[in-house]
This record gives structure tokens, C-alpha cells and sequence, in this order.
């Protein structure tokens, strides 16, 4: 019974280890399909952010 227990667990444990493995590659992508346009849209805000705080320094400088 030790010896067959190790044969008969063996293949159970590498579709374990795969299944996890894919299920991470699934959550994986998942996570960045759902967080990709929220970055890009966060970091489209903030470049827009910083070209109109340049635009006012630059009428501060004209200013000046």
C-alpha cells in the first residue's frame, strides 16, 4: 500500500499542479483584460493632467 500510494497520487498531483497552472494563466489574463483599460485610461487622464498644468505654466511664464 506505500508503494501503490505514491503511483496512484502521482498523476493526480501533476493535474493539480496543471490545473493551477492554467487557472493562473486564466485569472491572468483575466486581470489585465480588466485592468488594461483602466491603466491606459488613468495614465490618458494624467498625460492630458500634465500637458494642461505645462499649459498653465507656460501662460504663468508669458505671464512673467
Amino acid at each position: 500500500m506505500d508503494v501503490t500510494l505514491p503511483v496512484s497520487c502521482g498523476p493526480f498531483m501533476v493535474d493539480v499542479i496543471d490545473f493551477m497552472f492554467l487557472a493562473f494563466i486564466v485569472v491572468a489574463c483575466v486581470v489585465v483584460v480588466t485592468l488594461l483599460p483602466r491603466i491606459i485610461i488613468s495614465s490618458v487622464i494624467m498625460f492630458c493632467a500634465c500637458l494642461f498644468s505645462n499649459d498653465r505654466l507656460s501662460w504663468v511664464y508669458r505671464g512673467l
